[in-house]
């Protein structure tokens, strides 16, 4: 293994003693600030996977320094080299830049060219940029794990356990794209709602809910079905609505772990040219249970009012779409697997548009209105597999 752990020190009430830093700017394993988390008993990721390799009969060579020469000739020893890189950020305390800490990109080339193969693991509070992404076999981010990150690490990369976590965020190829980070105190957001995986102008290093697992999923159609059958729509909700509309589709694992795995499907809501939307909008995400190699769940995805309207500047409140909608549903932003016309609102906007739909009276159920907004969470001590080779 190349790369330098961190070592989480416990937490001093004076400011001292926490990690690599002050009080705030936190460590490897727990942000900064008021909440970071002090441990007694971290598990760094070297005495991890260690410990987990010498149980199977392995032997390691480690080089724990940032030494590219000492780390490259531990690599050439070895059959797959695992390099850890991280950086960190705290309270009130913004990162200066998006790279890793101290010489990161330059340990990973170096181990990159000597090693057989070589895998990448990274800890980040948020997006990092990684310019030798095309050089490794793996990247594995886990953003801040806490005291367990070490065994965390070993459970995945044994394939102990099968990851199931998603990007929260893109990671980007570059820097910066259109707009220049800056330090005044007026900013301009040029970009409105052309952020993140809604800014179809800009490609991505991985995008946004993007996550490898040791399985293969394969997606049914998707079909419109009664909300009353699923127990989330029971009550409205005050800030979103009743459900207004609920999409149930079939995942099937086609094959790979053979303890199973997890998918997470994502449903992307593409409103009404009127919503003024720049891309389809996240809307929800649901997660199997784990699931063998050949067994098949049935997720449901429930729309609520709030998911079919649109904020109107020029009302100063949310407005119902009326039109054709399309829910795409896959395993990223990028990688969308189904789609479903539907038709939302009134009957005149949709005719002869081939929608479903999903609103109204009667067997011609169309959807008249707004859902939850849902936001991806990687809990710290999630592993996001972003690219084997």
């Amino acid at each position: 293994w190349g790369g330098a752990p961190a070592v989480a020190a416990s937490f001093d009430t004076v400011g001292q003693n926490q990690g690599t830093g002050t009080w705030n700017s936190g460590d490897y394993y727990s942000g900064g600030g008021s909440g970071h988390m002090a441990s007694f008993n971290v598990i760094t990721p070297l005495a991890g996977l260690k410990r987990r390799a010498e149980s199977a009969g392995i032997r390691v060579h480690a080089s724990p320094t940032d030494n590219t020469a000492a780390a490259a000739q531990a690599a050439s020893r070895a059959d797959v080299t695992f390099v850890v890189v991280g950086t960190t950020s705290g309270e009130a305390l913004d990162r200066e830049t998006l790279r890793l800490d101290g010489e990161a990109d330059a340990l990973v080339a170096a181990v990159a060219a000597a090693a057989k193969r070589t895998i990448v693991l990274v800890h980040a509070p948020g997006a990092v940029v990684m310019p030798w992404r095309d050089e490794v076999d793996g990247i594995l981010v886990m953003f801040l794990g806490g005291q367990e990150t070490g065994n965390s690490w070993a459970d995945v990369v044994f394939g102990d356990t099968a990851p199931s976590g998603r990007l929260p965020l893109a990671m980007p190829a570059v820097e910066w794209t259109e707009i220049r980070p800056g330090a005044g105190l007026v900013i301009d957001y040029s970009e409105g709602m052309r952020t993140s995986y809604r800014n179809t102008a800009v490609q991505p290093a991985y995008p946004f809910g993007h996550g490898l697992t040791y399985a293969v999923f394969e997606y049914g159609e998707p079909a419109v079905v009664d909300c009353a059958e699923e127990p989330r729509c029971g009550q409205p909700l005050a800030s979103s609505g009743p459900c207004k509309v609920c999409l149930r589709i079939a995942v099937h694992n086609a094959g790979g772990a053979t303890s199973g795995a997890r998918a997470v499907p994502q449903l992307y809501l593409e409103l009404p040219k009127a919503a003024g939307h720049p891309a389809p909008m996240l809307k929800g995400f649901r997660s199997t249970a784990v699931l063998a190699p050949g067994a098949s769940e049935d997720i449901t995805f429930a729309l609520r009012e709030r998911d079919v309207s649109y904020y109107s500047v020029a009302a100063q409140g949310w407005t119902k779409a009326e039109g054709i909608a399309t829910a795409h549903i896959g395993e990223s932003s990028a990688d969308i697997r189904r789609s479903l016309t539907l038709c939302l609102g009134a009957a005149p906007p949709c005719d002869g548009a081939g929608a479903v739909g999903v609103g109204g009276g009667g067997g011609d159920r169309r959807l008249d209105g707004n859902d939850f907004s849902a936001s991806f969470v990687v809990l710290p001590g999630a592993v996001v597999p972003l690219a084997p080779r």
